[in-house]
């Protein structure tokens, strides 16, 4: 019988665990598998998260964010036409819900 606690938290859980079944009979390290699947829900997750970014510079068609919660991750290269129209370099854009808009 399939863990619940291992496929409740995304609806992608169930490939997230299948995944991680085939995994298994090929590692063997049941403790490996269940970091993958905890790393991979927690990138998941992270996807829908509020993350507050400024608009560090903008070259061509491409603008490059920093985030604004202190950490330490390089510039996120994002193509223009994802982000407002309005943006210029300073402006603080926020990324929710696989969204862009300003802040």
């Amino acid at each position: 019988m399939e863990n619940p606690a291992l496929s409740d938290m995304l609806p992608g859980g169930r490939a997230v665990v299948a995944a991680a079944k085939t995994q298994a009979k090929i590692s063997g390290d049941p403790e490996k598998i269940q970091r993958n699947i905890r790393k991979t829900k927690q990138e998941d997750t992270e996807m829908f998260e509020r993350i507050d970014y400024e608009v560090a510079r903008i070259d061509g068609d491409y603008a490059y964010l920093r985030r604004l919660d202190g950490s330490e991750a390089e510039e996120k290269c994002v193509a223009r036409a994802l982000l407002p129209p309005e943006i210029t370099e300073g402006s603080q854009v926020i990324y929710e819900m696989l969204e862009y808009r300003m802040a």
